[in-house]
């Protein structure tokens, strides 16, 4: 059960958002494991169990939260860049910079599909980059048209 409770936080990445925590768990289940074959220290393999899931739960929870976070997080740039490109046409961007505009259009939607895939991290990173991209595009039609 607690090794169960160690693998729900792996697969959470618990590794990346919650390292101190997972390493504790293991810590204790280890322990734990080591009190079984000594006869007469039942009570510290049971204290040793409850600490391993006590913090793998702590573990999985704080990793959950983070790739919540980090989704909110990528889907509001998302949301930004759609407008950052809307804002470009708006100034006339397609007419000179068509092709351009259209890659910036293509990679968000990538980034959209992978988001909803669940490659969080991927599209975190990419919008990220999508983002500095569409504003630098951006100041540069608005130099254009001065």
């Amino acid at each position: 059960m607690t090794a169960d409770r160690i693998l729900r936080a792996r697969e959470a990445d618990a590794s990346i958002h919650a390292p101190d925590l997972l390493n504790e768990a293991e810590t204790a289940l280890l322990r734990a494991r080591d009190g079984l074959s000594d006869t007469g220290h039942y009570r510290s393999v049971v204290d040793a169990a409850a600490l391993a899931c006590l913090r793998a739960d702590e573990a999985r929870i704080r990793a959950v939260r983070e790739k919540e976070r980090i989704l909110r997080i990528t889907d509001r740039c998302l949301r930004e860049t759609q407008a950052l490109m809307d804002e470009a046409r708006s100034l006339g961007a397609e007419r000179l910079h068509g092709a351009e505009l259209g890659s910036y259009s293509s990679r968000h939607s990538s980034l959209r599909a992978s988001l909803e895939r669940g490659t969080i991290y991927e599209a975190h990173d990419g919008v990220l980059v999508l983002k500095s991209d569409l504003l630098d595009f951006l100041r540069r039609v608005d130099d254009e048209r001065e």
